[in-house]
């Protein structure tokens, strides 16, 4: 693991929008590095937290965004176990949708 506190590198990260955002950091992946997340509140009536997924690549000395592996966006993620689950919505109706912890790279 690293060392607490040490600092591999710098980058920028481009995490504007035209919405307030809010930060979450967390170890999404579960390998023991913290991740984060960059999320606000959907347009419509405020209840959907919509975000982009940053997690720690060790190999890079860097974050990496992933891209959900079903649907636009992740929305309204949650980790349950080694998985982590992101909502859909087809007609109003939300669906759950399950990546792989292990396949976020």
């Amino acid at each position: 693991m690293l060392e607490e506190r040490k600092i591999l590198s710098t980058e920028d990260i481009d995490v504007s929008s035209g919405k307030e955002n809010d930060f979450t950091f967390e170890d999404y992946k579960r390998d023991g590095y913290k991740d984060f997340s960059v999320w606000h509140l959907d347009e419509g009536m405020g209840i959907c937290k919509i975000y982009r997924l940053f997690i720690f690549a060790p190999t890079l000395n860097k974050f990496k965004e992933i891209k959900p592996g079903c649907g636009d966006d992740f929305v309204n993620i949650l980790t349950d176990g080694d998985v982590l689950i992101n909502t859909l919505y087809h007609d109003n109706d939300p669906k759950s949708c399950s990546m792989l912890l292990d396949a976020l790279k």
